[in-house]
C-alpha cells in the first residue's frame, strides 16, 4: 500500500541490528543485521504457512505472525498529546454522534453481514490482550447512564521490540492478510484443534 507508513525507522535498524534477542518475536527485528533467510520456496506460490511468512515474496516478512501495524499517518503525529487527549471528549462524542435513537432498516443487505463482518475481523487484525496495568481514564458527565466518574479503557499491549528512540509500535498477534487464518490457524496448535484432518466426501 502506497499511503501505508512504515513503523520500522532507521533508529529501529541502528538499535537491533547487531543484537539478538530472546524475548523479541519480531519476525523483521529477529533477522535484521544478519543474512535473511524465511525459506519462502516455490511450495508457497500455492499454499499457505501457518506463521503468515511469504505472502509478500519482496517482503517476506510483511504481514506475518507478530509483524508490526504500518500507520496511515507520519510517524511524528502519532506522539499522544496528554493535554488534549481528551479534547473532545471520546464518550461525548459516542453519546452525541453515535447513539441510535430508532433503528433504521437497512435493505440493501441482509442479516449475513453481521456475521461476515464477525469472522473477516478476526482475519484483519488482533493487537492481542490489553495491558492491565495502564489504563486511559476517559472523564465522564454526571448525566451518563452507564458510568460513574471515569470510563477506565486498559490501553494497548505495548510492542515487545520497540526501543526507547522509536515512536509507539503495535504488533499483530495474528496474520495481517485475508489469508484464511480462520480456517488454518497461525500455528500448528490452533491448526489441529480446528482441522478434523478427514477427507470430505
Amino acid at each position: 500500500m502506497e499511503n501505508l507508513i512504515d513503523s520500522y525507522t532507521e533508529s529501529t535498524e541502528q538499535y537491533y541490528g547487531q543484537r539478538r534477542l530472546g524475548y523479541c518475536l519480531d519476525p523483521k527485528i529477529g533477522k535484521l543485521g544478519r543474512k535473511v533467510r524465511y525459506g519462502c520456496s516455490k511450495r508457497c506460490n500455492k499454499f499457505r504457512r501457518l506463521d503468515g511468512l511469504c505472502n509478500d515474496f519482496e517482503n517476506p516478512a510483511a504481514g506475518s505472525l507478530s509483524y508490526r501495524f504500518g500507520r496511515n499517518v507520519p510517524l511524528n503525529a502519532t506522539v499522544r498529546d496528554e493535554k488534549n487527549l481528551y479534547n473532545p471528549n471520546p464518550r461525548d462524542i459516542s453519546r452525541i454522534l453515535m447513539k441510535r435513537k430508532k433503528i433504521i432498516p437497512v435493505t440493501i443487505v441482509n442479516i449475513l453481514v453481521a456475521g461476515w463482518v464477525q469472522f473477516m475481523t478476526h482475519d484483519w487484525f488482533d493487537s492481542g490482550k490489553n495491558d492491565r496495568c495502564r489504563h486511559l481514564k476517559v472523564p465522564i458527565r454526571d448525566d451518563d447512564p452507564d458510568f460513574c466518574k471515569t470510563m477506565d479503557i486498559p490501553m494497548t499491549r505495548r510492542d515487545s521490540c520497540r526501543n526507547s528512540k522509536d515512536y509507539d509500535t503495535y504488533q499483530n498477534t495474528v496474520t495481517h492478510w485475508w489469508d484464511a487464518l480462520q480456517l488454518y490457524g497461525i500455528n500448528k496448535q490452533i491448526n489441529r484443534r480446528i482441522r478434523t484432518r478427514k477427507t470430505a466426501n
